[in-house]
């Protein structure tokens, strides 16, 4: 499952479409958001100068372990799954209050390699569009592992956490200051597999790819494999 989010002036709903067991997800900011790839589940939100996520309810694990995507950006899931969206009927919810931001050890070795690897290729195709490398920051891993790690543990699969929270809250509870966008997933089991989800979703890929990105976290727990990138301006 992948789900993806950007930020931008005027906020503009899209069309949703679903197939099979797995989810893809992207919301932009300001942008439109493309429909998914046919094999998947996909949700496209459009989002304002607010912080606001819309969703029916959150959307639930694949049964089959097939992985979801989804993409997010200052206010944004296929069989693996890939997300520039909010999946199938999530609840609407906003809220400002604080929470915590400690982050849960990685589950296994795996988590930091499979991290390290999600880079690698976020590097090599942003080289290949002729945009600058992403740094990695310690602010947003922990922004993206913390809602990596929040998502296994409540099983749910949405770019606004249970309290209310988007991702540019976490990213500014965390101590970044300027937050850019989202992409999570569910079910890929290899680095490799959910960025092919991601690249293949119009959503997803428009953040992996925005040249006005400086800045990158990654989160991944391999409990039901939820991954998550945050961007950062």
């Amino acid at each position: 499952m992948l789900v993806g989010l950007t930020l931008g002036a005027v906020g503009t709903a899209v069309a949703s479409l679903a197939v099979g067991p797995t989810a893809l997800a992207s919301v932009l900011l300001g942008g439109v958001a493309a429909p998914a790839p046919s094999t998947g589940q996909q949700v496209g939100v459009a989002m304002g100068a607010p912080s606001t996520a819309t969703t029916d309810r959150p959307t639930e694990r694949p049964t089959n372990g097939g992985p979801s995507p989804s993409a997010s950006t200052p206010t944004a899931t296929t069989p693996p799954t890939a997300t520039s969206t909010t999946t199938a009927a999530p609840t609407t919810t906003t809220t400002t209050q604080p929470v915590s931001t400690t982050v849960r050890a990685p589950s296994t070795k795996a988590t930091a390699s499979g991290s390290a690897r999600v880079l690698e290729l976020v590097n090599q195709a942003r080289a290949n569009a002729g945009c600058k490398a992403l740094r990695e920051d310690s602010r947003l891993d922990t922004a993206a592992q913390n809602h990596s790690s929040d998502m296994s543990d409540h099983d749910y699969f949405s770019h606004t956490s249970q309290d209310g929270r988007t991702f540019a809250d976490r990213e500014r509870q965390a101590g970044y200051p300027s937050p850019g966008g989202e992409n999570i997933a569910q079910g890929y089991r290899t680095a490799d597999a959910v960025m092919d989800g991601w690249m293949h979703s119009e959503g997803h890929r428009r953040n992996i790819l925005d040249c006005g990105y400086a800045s990158i976290g990654i989160g991944m727990d391999s409990d039901g494999f939820y991954w998550t990138q945050d961007f950062g301006r």
